[in-house]
């Protein structure tokens, strides 16, 4: 049972005769829960409300100071289906926004206030969890829900004019993005299939018909669209493959008489766009688009259908499996084909001991020309390929776990840290009947040295952070993913120690840690906490916290190098106590 938080001044009790109320001030003081509880939360009030669900703070890039927002009460879509779940399905909710001037008093409630967004579009139901898009300008880009019919819009909006403008339908193929950004985030794409839409700075471009997906190499966007032969009264497939480049007409750069797709291939070298086939068997690569020259060089024949997977870090490798059994589906690969663009060379690497196969899973280590690769579905072993080595030569890593594709809390699934110097890597087994899995991390260089367990026996792995050290922060617990140990560890010597219990971080700077800790399940709250890595040092800046967001700054300003908790930092958040309290609502503050 969750403790009870210590009462306020009894002063602040307005006593009445009669034993009734000598009776409710007894009930009172004994929950703790009719006097304001606490101290007060560090920063400004700037709304007096209960009934808000999410904060952001979003980036106005040319004013200097970001946009607070918060969500109202979330509801089921209006056309939701009937059996659509209420809860981690799809919700929406409408979105306010508020001044927050030094000297100014708290808002009293939603009540009265305008919405400058209704019905956005929550894809997980939970505003806790959610981001605004925004691009160069701090411009939002969201979904809306339409209260009929069954598509949705994509709308971007000025906060500082009001300005609302139609970017397309939110439509999701072959798991492509509803909209996507260009490198600057000066353009933004949706609307495939169907009429393709790119606005930018002033700019709405108009691009016909688009068949899915597109993609932006830099601020140019390449995409498929069916040719002038393929009219509607015809069954022609042909397509060509058009580039929207900022203030100038689309221009066909490419084209097919079967229906074309695309990937993006962008490294150090220059950026090429990967044309396949589309078949009923899958995806089949055809040629390379060099996007500097315009020219398409034809991929060498492989003496089996091959599907593309992936490239380099450099982009100069370029991965192509030959799935097994079962086509697209298939967990095992009869070959890889190894296609380096830039001189031509082609390797093939069949499976060998320990294992006959291969497996589809693969990941290129970061800073490296390897490859790291299954061997066989579910092997507890794996494959490394070094560049410039005879395929027949690659090292077989056995009794050491399987690749790991655990998400990273920067939204990678990689088996190793961003700088690829550790690897992390999982082992599953049984003991008394019961799975286990464990999570270990330790030098990518040296795969015998001793690794660094992130769970301990009994707990699962919950999230994984890097620090700007080179340490990681492991939150481990049982069933509840808001209730972590967070644990700070340093895999280049295997220490461990406890910087956090009974919650989950928010995010991680510099030196220190924001986080959500001695977190109320019943509640779902609990109090934010800067954490010291150093010293384990606790600032407590508010209690009965429910959802966070940290002021993004200006694009311009983030440097690779920044700290996201630098003093002086603000953070807005959302206090919700056990009974209604004089701190309940939205706070911002800055950080000390």
């Amino acid at each position: 049972m969750d403790s009870l938080r210590p009462m306020g001044d009894p002063s602040t009790v307005r006593y009445e005769r009669g034993l009734l109320a000598k009776q409710l001030v007894g009930v009172c003081l004994f929950f703790g829960g009719c006097l304001p509880l606490g101290k007060a939360p560090a920063g400004q009030h700037v709304v007096h409300d209960r009934t808000l669900t999410g904060v952001f703070l979003t980036a106005s890039e040319q004013e200097g100071a970001s946009h607070l927002l918060a969500t109202g009460p979330t509801r089921p879509p209006a056309n939701a289906a009937p059996d659509e779940p209420s809860t981690g399905g799809i919700a929406v909710a409408d979105v306010y926004a508020f001044a927050y001037a030094d000297a100014q008093s708290p808002v009293e409630s939603l009540s009265g206030q305008q919405a400058i967004v209704e019905n956005v579009e929550l894809p997980m139901g939970d505003p806790t969890s959610y981001v605004f898009a925004t691009d160069s300008r701090g411009r939002l880009v969201f979904v809306q829900r339409r209260v009929d019919g069954d598509w949705d819009d994509i709308w971007r909006l000025d906060l500082s004019t009001g300005q609302l403008d139609d970017v397309g339908l939110n439509v999701w193929m072959d798991s492509s993005p509803s909209f996507i950004f260009s490198a600057d985030r000066s353009r933004v794409f949706a609307g495939s299939p169907g009429d393709g839409v790119v606005l930018g700075d002033g700019t709405s471009d108009a691009l016909g018909w688009v068949n899915p997906p597109a993609v932006f190499v830099g601020n140019d966007l390449y995409y498929v669209s069916p040719a002038a032969s393929a009219t509607a009264a015809s069954t022609s497939p042909a397509t060509v493959v058009e580039r929207s480049r900022p203030g100038a007409k689309p221009e066909i750069v490419a084209s097919s008489s079967g229906r074309l797709s695309l990937d993006p291939v962008v490294g150090e070298q220059t950026p090429q766009v990967l044309l396949s086939l589309v078949t009923d068997a899958g995806r089949a690569p055809l040629a390379l688009l060099d996007t500097s020259t315009l020219r398409s060089a034809p991929l060498p024949a492989s003496q089996d259908p091959v599907q593309y997977m992936s490239a380099s870090n450099n982009g100069s490798w370029l991965l192509f499996v030959t799935p097994g059994e079962g086509g697209q589906a298939a967990t095992t690969a009869l070959a890889y084909v190894l296609y380096n663009w830039v001189f031509q060379a082609s390797y093939r690497i069949v499976g060998s001991a320990p294992s006959a196969s291969l497996g589809v899973e693969s990941q290129w280590r970061p800073g490296h020309d390897e490859l790291w690769f299954a061997l066989g579905p579910y092997a507890a072993y794996f494959g490394v390929w070094a560049a410039g080595v005879s395929p027949s030569s690659y090292t077989s890593v056995v009794d050491k776990g399987s690749l790991s594709t655990f998400p990273w809390a920067d939204g990678r699934k990689s088996t190793f840290t961003s700088d690829g110097a550790f690897v992390v890597l999982v082992e599953h087994r049984l003991k008394d009947n019961v799975g286990i899995t464990t999570f270990s991390i330790g030098p990518a260089d040296n795969l015998a040295a001793p690794r660094t367990v992130l769970n301990p026996e009994g707990f699962d792995l919950k999230s994984l952070w890097e620090t700007t050290d080179g340490r990681v922060l492991a939150g481990v617990g049982e069933w509840n993913s808001d209730r972590q140990d967070i644990l700070l560890v340093d895999p280049s010597n295997g220490s461990s120690r406890l910087v956090g219990a009974g919650g989950h971080v928010v995010t991680v700077g510099k030196t220190r840690m924001l986080a959500l800790l001695n977190w109320e399940s019943a509640r779902l709250a609990g109090d934010l906490m800067l954490v010291d890595l150093a010293t384990g040092s606790q600032t407590v800046l508010a209690e009965s916290v429910y959802a966070v967001a940290l002021d993004p700054a200006s694009f311009a300003d983030v440097s690779p190098d920044a700290d996201r908790l630098a003093p002086g930092t603000r953070v807005a958040y959302l206090v919700r106590d056990r009974l209604e309290s004089p701190y309940d609502g939205l706070w911002v503050a800055r950080l000390p």
